[in-house]
C-alpha cells in the first residue's frame, strides 16, 4: 500500500464516498462519485472545490436542494434524439422532466450572488421554450392534447359529435323497430372502433346489419346496423386522420428538439457535476 493510499484509508475515504452517494439525487451521480471522486492534487484545486461547496451550501441554506433525478433517463431519450428519431410520448415526458429540473436549478441559482452560482446559471440553457412546446402537445400524464393543433381539435370535436349522433341514431332504431327485447344490454357499445348494438345470441338474424363479434359465451352478438354504416365509416376515417395528425406533431416537435441537442448535452454534464457539488455541500452540514 502506497503512502497516499494509506493516508486515504486513515481518512475513512470509502465511508465518506458512501455518505456522499446518499446525498446524490440520481443513480448516475452515485456512480460518478465512486468512479471519479479522487483526492485533489493541488492546493488551488482544493480551494476551488471548497469555494464551490460553500456556494452550494448557500443555496441549500435558503431551503432549496435542486434534484437531478431526470439524469437517469437522459441517455435513453437523448440517444434517439441525437439520431433525429421521432420521439414517443413517454420519451417526451422524460425530456419534460429534464427541462423542469433544469429550470428549477436555474431558478435556485438566480438569487445567489456567488460567482459559481452565476457561472452555472448562465451556462445552463433556457429550458422554458422546449418545456412550453412539450406542454402544448402532451399532458403531464403523457396523453396527447386534443387541442395541440387546429386540425386535431377539429377532428376531435367532429369525432365526439359524430359518436353522439350514431348513439342517438341507434337508440331511435331500437325504439322504432321495437327490438329492445332482443338486446343483451340496453347500452350500445363499440367493437374495433365501430358503434354496435349487443343482440342476444340466436336473434341476430332479426336485426339487419353487419356482425362484428360475439362474446366468449356466444350469448351476445355485436351488430352494426345498416343505417349507421356510413357514419361509422367516417368515424373510422377520423381516427386515421387523428393518428396522422399526431404523427405529424410528434415529427415536428422531435425535429425542433433535435436542434437543441448540443444544449441538452452540455446542460446534462452541468447538472451531473452540480449534483455532486450539492451532495458535498450536504455532507458538510
Amino acid at each position: 500500500m502506497t503512502k497516499t493510499n494509506y493516508q486515504i484509508k486513515n481518512l475513512d475515504w470509502n465511508e465518506i464516498l458512501e455518505r456522499l452517494q446518499n446525498y446524490s439525487t440520481s443513480e448516475i451521480t452515485k456512480t460518478e462519485v465512486i468512479a471519479n471522486t479522487q483526492p485533489l492534487k493541488t492546493a488551488a484545486l482544493a480551494e476551488k472545490s471548497f469555494y464551490e461547496i460553500e456556494s452550494a451550501s448557500f443555496v441549500i441554506s435558503s431551503g432549496v436542494r435542486p434534484h437531478m433525478e431526470s439524469l437517469d433517463l437522459f441517455e435513453v431519450w437523448f440517444a434517439r434524439l441525437r439520431k433525429n428519431a421521432v420521439l414517443k410520448t413517454l420519451e417526451l415526458k422524460d425530456v419534460r422532466h429534464f427541462c423542469l429540473e433544469t429550470i428549477a436549478l436555474k431558478e435556485s441559482l438566480k438569487v445567489q450572488e456567488t460567482a459559481w452560482a452565476k457561472e452555472i446559471h448562465d451556462e445552463i440553457f433556457d429550458a422554458e421554450e422546449p418545456l412550453s412546446a412539450i406542454d402544448g402537445l402532451i399532458t403531464p400524464s403523457c396523453d396527447i392534447r386534443m387541442d395541440a393543433s387546429e386540425t386535431l381539435y377539429r377532428l376531435s370535436k367532429e369525432k365526439d359529435s359524430l359518436a353522439k349522433q350514431i348513439q342517438h341514431q341507434m337508440d331511435r332504431l331500437i325504439k322504432d323497430h321495437d327490438i329492445e327485447h332482443m338486446l343483451q344490454d340496453k347500452y350500445v357499445t363499440t367493437r374495433e372502433g365501430r358503434w354496435v348494438i349487443p343482440v342476444k345470441g340466436g336473434l341476430q338474424h332479426y336485426v339487419p346489419g353487419v356482425i362484428h363479434a360475439s362474446s366468449a359465451t356466444k350469448q351476445t352478438v355485436f351488430i352494426e346496423p345498416e343505417a349507421t354504416i356510413p357514419s361509422n365509416n367516417r368515424l373510422r376515417q377520423i381516427d386515421v386522420e387523428i393518428e396522422e395528425e399526431i404523427e405529424r406533431l410528434l415529427i415536428e416537435i422531435s425535429s425542433y428538439l433535435y436542434t437543441l441537442k448540443t444544449q441538452f448535452e452540455k446542460t446534462k454534464k452541468i447538472l451531473l457535476q452540480t449534483d455532486i457539488v450539492f451532495a458535498k455541500a450536504q455532507l458538510t452540514v
